[in-house]
């Protein structure tokens, strides 16, 4: 009447804990060497109209011209410099269009 308790084989068990535990451990691992993951050599440019030396992360941008479409003018505006991060301990600025 009652049915035996089924008991899975150890190997079956032990795979997707170890992926679970890799998982978690993935995930908290860039938390930890959040700090040393912004180089102190990159300076970044100083001339400008910025009052803090500029890193640009996206190097180069090029929009053609199109008169009959709006395109252009759209990717243009996308260019634009929309976030913009100050490093405190490095004294400059990390700009992303």
């Amino acid at each position: 009447m009652y049915s035996q308790p089924v008991f899975y084989p150890k190997k079956r068990v032990r795979l997707p804990v170890l992926f679970v535990v890799l998982m978690l451990v993935s995930s908290a691992l860039p938390v930890a060497v959040a700090e040393s993951n912004i180089k102190n050599s990159v300076k970044g440019y100083d001339k400008g109209v910025s009052w803090q030396p500029v890193v640009p992360l996206k190097k180069v941008t090029f929009v053609n011209f199109d008169e009959n479409s709006y395109l252009d003018d759209y990717s243009y505006l996308a260019a634009v410099p929309t976030t913009v991060f100050y490093d405190k301990d490095g004294g400059r600025l990390f700009s992303y269009p």
